[in-house]
């Protein structure tokens, strides 16, 4: 039989890669029940789970066959999940069978709302909630910016990849949509995010849910009111169980799964390496008592948040966070006319 894998952590990642190995070889996994999932797994209060965040799947792209790719082909160097939404599907749709669910995140601007454009990176939702001038003048202004003869290297254009890590966010913005779009859209969402999201740099602007659009699709949507690309981003979630649901049933599969094995451990108070060991302390999960676990570092893959693994390992670590906050409210479903997957708030103000 294969050499055991041994996987630390609780993590969304953690849980999928030991869900993925234990089909082939024992799996020894090393996480507290309670905090499964992580953000994922959302915040139990009186009975309920609720979402930390925007939490939704994306199972598909509009990438063609030849951008697909078997998850052995997996370089975490060269490539992002989408070569491998495929594989990603298959095992959420095996977990969550009907309960799987499409869902359409949404953007408001005052009373009018309409699919999201930074989620779905869809700006062609966009110009019907706009006024027919403010439509015309981005329009003119994205053509400006293909007719540029100097353009700069972060700007996109059809013959050349754009230079986005070397940009803040905001000249970035700028010099792709034009000043209208710029200050109608991405700058009041990333401002709401991160007050200093104008220097973040541009190739990290997902993080920040902010979509950068080509100017000639900037063009064609504002001026046609179709565009050349058409992106194909669905977003799924389970019914009636959101993200926490698909944890737990990824746990059920787990203690399911006859070469998997679960410790039940508390967090991870101590990480050092002797020889090709991994000496591990975690903390007792409840009245457990705390233990020790001597792992094989070729054989072990730790999936914990940075803050725990870097404490662990007697590593400072300071990470700048984004400032959010989130309000829960309970409302009966009667009384809804219409309930969004998501609702992103747009516009200045």
């Amino acid at each position: 039989m294969a050499e055991a894998l041994h996987v630390v952590g609780g993590s969304i990642a953690s849980l999928m890669a030991a869900l993925a190995a234990g089909r082939h070889r024992p799996v020894e996994l090393y996480a507290d029940p309670a905090r499964a999932g992580g953000g994922f797994g959302g915040l139990p209060v009186g009975g309920l789970r609720l979402n930390l965040g925007m939490r939704l799947l994306e199972l598909d792209y509009e990438d063609g066959p030849a951008q697909r790719l078997p998850l052995g082909r997996y370089d975490p160097a060269m490539h992002d999940h989408r070569p491998f939404a495929d594989t990603i599907r298959a095992l959420v749709a095996g977990l969550a069978g009907d309960a799987l669910v499409r869902v359409t995140p949404e953007m408001g601007f005052g009373r009018q709302r309409a699919p999201c454009a930074l989620t779905t990176a869809d700006i062609a939702t966009l110009p019907p909630l706009l006024a027919p001038e403010t439509r015309a003048r981005i329009a003119a202004e994205a053509a400006a910016l293909l007719a540029d003869p100097a353009p700069p290297p972060w700007r996109f254009l059809p013959h050349r990849p754009a230079a986005l890590d070397g940009v803040g966010l905001e000249a970035a913005s700028r010099d792709n949509h034009g000043a209208t779009l710029h200050a109608l859209l991405l700058a009041p969402v990333a401002g709401r995010l991160d007050p200093g999201w104008a220097n973040c740099p541009a190739g990290h602007r997902r993080k920040l849910w902010a979509a950068l659009f080509h100017p000639l699709t900037v063009l064609e949507a504002f001026r046609d009111g179709r565009t050349g690309f058409r992106p194909h981003r669905p977003f799924w979630t389970l019914r009636d169980e959101g993200m926490a649901g698909l944890v737990g049933r990824i746990m059920a599969a787990l203690k399911a799964m006859p070469l998997v094995r679960l410790h039940p451990v508390g967090r991870l108070e101590r990480l050092s390496r002797r020889g090709a060991e991994l000496v591990l302390d975690f903390g007792g999960p409840g009245a457990r008592p705390a233990r020790r676990a001597r792992l094989p570092a070729a054989a072990t893959v730790i999936g914990l948040g940075a803050e725990e693994a870097f404490a662990a390992a007697g590593i400072a670590y300071a990470p700048a966070r984004l400032s959010a906050g989130f309000a829960w409210m309970r409302v009966a479903e009667r009384d809804l006319l219409h309930g969004p997957a998501a609702l992103l708030l747009c516009g200045a103000g």
